[in-house]
């Protein structure tokens, strides 16, 4: 009878062990997916945040090749640049917020994992 509990004991001791693997193991696998949905998005905001760089640059370069052109356009472009310039900046404090909050979930994330 003694080594009955014996046997059972190491069986549960195992079962234990086995179990606690299988926690870690999830949680693991949980963490990647998280880390892998995280670096998706880090990537799209940077994708957007090149684009709004490539078109601020676009807007600065001049598209006219005559001079009377340029002056004729030149009331509407100054309201229409600093309305783009606006909606720039209103893009890029988005992004950067967002940014914030992907590292702010991926540090979460690594102090989850740490512990």
């Amino acid at each position: 009878m003694n080594t009955d509990n014996k046997s059972l004991k190491k069986e549960l001791d195992r079962m234990l062990q086995l179990y606690k693997k299988l926690e870690f193991d999830q949680k693991l696998n949980q963490n990647i997916s998280q880390l892998k949905k995280l670096a998706d998005k880090q990537e799209q905001l940077a994708e957007q945040g090149k684009a709004n760089d490539e078109q601020k640059a676009d807007n600065k370069q001049p598209t006219g090749d005559n001079k009377n052109d340029k002056q004729d356009k030149a009331g509407d472009d100054k309201k229409s640049a600093e309305q783009k310039a606006a909606d720039d900046k209103e893009k890029t404090d988005r992004l950067e917020q967002q940014q914030k909050n992907l590292n702010k979930e991926f540090e979460d994330i690594k102090r989850t994992w740490t512990s």
